[in-house]
């Protein structure tokens, strides 16, 4: 009987002990619960021998701050204000309000431990959250993207990734991210990049000026405050850049005939982009081919076939046509967004499916020069002109004796005798003037009178003769009796079109079309280093395509000249 009451009395006292040594170690201590991680969570503190909830009333910057400094961090990113899931039954403060430099939550004001009042209902979502800050916060990456310098936006906070809202973002917020990437800056800023993320948004809101570090020292709310329902999780609203590289913002021409010809492409963020012809004119042209290296532009076209694939990235071009790069004209905007919901910033013939594709004819020596073919002797025959180093036909629409008189001219004889229509035989392939009206005082043919542009025509209009497939070339018979002594020795067969050319490897990794036409080298790209790494850029007189592949030349023609001079350089196929 002794023995039983002395072990009850011994075990009464030792649980009393137990429990007031916890009641002191453990009141107001804090935890963090239902978080990812053990840096972000639910707010707990421990009173009267149980964890409760922590209501958000006054909840700021300054108690999470506390809360994270007592569970060992350095500090504070965010906070929240409702954390969800919520807890479950009563809570242990309410209406907390640090000064910031307090050590524990206990040191706080507050309404009193246990004391909470109708705003913290025991079924309300009214939990303190916080997020507590870690090594690494304020990171960015790039995702999603085509290369390491396009993509969806992503930021780091307490260890996580989470994704960038897109609401007000723009270029000024897009420099500051490619910059803090170690880029020199955005060409553009997205709303709403076409793969979204998935998860949740850290930041949103952002407005940086353009000459901030880093884009957690822009103007932004904190972390996780998603007050924007445009900011809701499931929403395709990321924010996305265009950085900005080496090489950027360099022209090239897609040649089909002519490497002189063809469809206009703009280097961005490392990768050749479409330049869709709304609003594309002559001005835009003359740009063009001024800062490949050319003398100017004879046309500018749209809707050039094959059309390019891929995104359009710029659009509504405006050049005054003096300008010594198309980046320094006007365009209303830059890029272009890898989802639906940007298609209403650009025109709907500038979606990624449309063929509207901006185009340019270039200037160089020796266009408009016409000669004869198909002829008696050097003195007649069929007219053809030469625009961007190609030759093609005159339709024979409204051609009279004044054209042949300036045609006949300025191949150096005196006059006309006859002008033909329909010569035979006939040429193949398209047209580059149509309805010409010479007064036959002009001193080149290119200098007369035409209905339509350069290379303007209809196949399949009934009031139209001017198909490919017809008969209708304009013929000319000139006077040699009365042949000028400063006449030039005319054309009467193609000269070998630098169509046949090589690809070469440049410096920067990028393909360049180069071909030696007089003794100089001519890149595609305007690029003199292209031609420079080109060491087996040659000659291309002798009409043979060559390359070299696994070390061996091989040769359109098979001809031994050319693969000859093919084996002295470095070429691809």
């Amino acid at each position: 009987m002794m023995n039983t009451f002395l072990w009850s009395n011994n075990f009464l006292v030792s649980f009393i002990f137990l429990c007031k040594t916890s009641l002191a170690q453990d009141q107001g201590a804090v935890r963090l619960q239902d978080g990812p991680n053990s840096y972000e969570g639910r707010v707990e503190a421990f009173y009267n021998g149980k964890w409760l909830r922590v209501c958000y009333r006054k909840w700021d910057m300054n108690d999470a701050n506390v809360v994270c400094r007592q569970l060992g961090f350095s500090g504070a990113t965010s906070y929240y204000q409702g954390f969800t899931p919520r807890g479950g039954g009563a809570f242990a403060l309410n209406n907390v309000n640090c000064r910031g430099k307090e050590s524990s939550i206990s040191e706080c004001s507050h309404d009193g431990w246990g004391k909470y009042d109708y705003y913290c209902k025991e079924n309300d979502h009214s939990d303190a959250g916080v997020v507590c800050a870690a090594e690494r916060d304020g990171q960015l990456r790039l995702v999603d993207g085509e290369n390491n310098s396009t993509g969806r936006l992503e930021i780091i906070y307490a260890k996580q990734w989470g994704r960038v809202c897109g609401a007000d973002w723009d270029v000024s917020d897009g420099s500051v991210a490619c910059k803090q990437l170690g880029f020199s800056g955005a060409w553009a800023g997205y709303t709403g990049w076409g793969q979204r993320g998935s998860g949740f948004f850290w930041l949103s809101n952002i407005n940086c000026h353009g000459n901030e570090n880093k884009l957690i020292s822009c103007s932004h709310p904190r972390p996780a405050d998603l007050s924007s329902g445009y900011c809701v999780t499931s929403n395709n609203n990321d924010a996305g850049v265009l950085c900005k590289v080496d090489g950027d913002g360099a022209v090239r021409i897609a040649p089909i005939e002519s490497v002189y010809q063809g469809r206009v492409e703009i280097r961005l963020s490392g990768k050749w982009r479409r330049v869709c012809g709304y609003g594309w004119d002559l001005n835009d042209a003359h740009v063009v081919c001024h800062q490949l290296g050319y003398k100017g532009a004879w046309r500018s076209g749209t809707g050039w076939t094959p059309r390019g694939t891929g995104l359009y990235y710029l659009y509504g071009v405006n050049c005054g046509g003096t300008e010594s790069k198309i980046l320094d004209c006007n365009y209303p905007l830059l890029g272009n967004k890898h989802s639906t919901s940007y298609n209403h910033y650009y025109p709907q013939n500038c979606q990624a499916g449309s063929t509207n594709d901006a185009a340019v004819t270039c200037n160089i020596d020796g266009d408009a020069a016409v000669r004869l073919v198909d002829g008696n002797g050097n003195y007649s025959g069929r007219v053809e002109i030469r625009y961007g180093g190609i030759w093609k036909r005159v339709c024979h629409d409204s051609w009279d004796i004044n054209d042949a008189q300036v045609v006949c001219r300025q191949l150096g004889f005196g006059a006309a005798k006859s002008a033909h229509k329909g010569w035979l035989p006939r040429g193949h392939g398209s047209f580059w003037l149509t309805h010409v009206n010479c007064n036959g005082n002009e001193a080149t043919l290119n200098t007369c009178n035409r209905r339509y542009d350069l290379g303007v025509y209809y196949e399949y209009r009934d009031d139209e003769t001017c198909s490919s497939g017809r008969t209708v070339d304009a013929g000319v018979v000139c006077d040699p009796s009365t042949v000028s002594p400063t006449r030039p020795s005319p054309v009467t067969q193609p000269p070998v079109v630098p169509s046949t050319k090589l690809q070469c490897k440049d410096t920067d990794a990028i393909l360049c079309n180069a071909v030696k036409i007089g003794g100089h080298c001519n890149s595609s790209y305007g690029k003199k280093h292209c031609c420079e790494s080109c060491p087996g850029c040659r000659d291309v007189s002798t009409g043979c395509v060559q390359v070299k592949q696994h070390g061996l030349c091989e040769s359109s023609s098979m001809k031994k000249v050319c693969c000859k001079t093919c084996s002295q350089g470095s070429l691809i196929g």
